[in-house]
């Protein structure tokens, strides 16, 4: 190869990557102006209160992940004590809940925040029996579509407590 063509590769590409973000700026304002608005429900919480949900969710997702991990590499243990901790287990009475979260929480996110539970409930009874691979799969689809319906129906708000 002649010492120069890399160079000119290299020159390309940062033309390319530079009409890029030309197009980029040009077309994001346009895509905030056809934004459609934000029809979710809104959850007026405190700084604290959506801190607490919000650790919740990362929480849940590093229990997917752990179980996703586990049925990957044929841990049946892990992905059952990941599927557990995403369960109705995890209602037991948590301390560092705050007091004046659950009065704030309307019934239709209790609802789907049980139905989650009850999803992954099952999603543990799956791994403990050896179910099929197929039926614990689509077991999990259907609890995180419920994840994705809260998410399509609810959106935090922090206001001043």
């Amino acid at each position: 190869m002649p010492l120069f063509a890399a160079h000119s590769d290299d020159s390309k590409h940062v033309r390319r990557q530079g009409i890029r973000r030309c197009w980029l700026v040009m077309l994001f304002p346009m895509a905030l102006a056809n934004a459609q608005p934000d029809g979710r429900q809104e959850l007026a919480l405190t700084a604290t209160e959506a801190d607490y949900v919000r650790a919740g969710m990362r929480d849940h997702v590093v229990d997917i992940q752990a179980l996703l991990a586990g049925l990957a590499n044929n841990d049946i243990e892990g992905a059952l004590r990941a599927a557990r901790s995403a369960g109705t287990r995890s209602l037991d009475a948590d301390p560092n809940r705050p007091t004046t979260l659950g009065p704030k929480l309307p019934a239709a996110w209790k609802g789907m925040l049980q139905a989650r539970m009850r999803g992954f409930d099952q999603v543990a009874q799956d791994i403990a029996s050896r179910a099929e691979m197929p039926r614990t799969l689509h077991d999990l689809s259907t609890a995180m579509a419920t994840c994705v319906g809260c998410h399509a129906s609810f959106k935090l708000v922090v206001v001043a407590p």
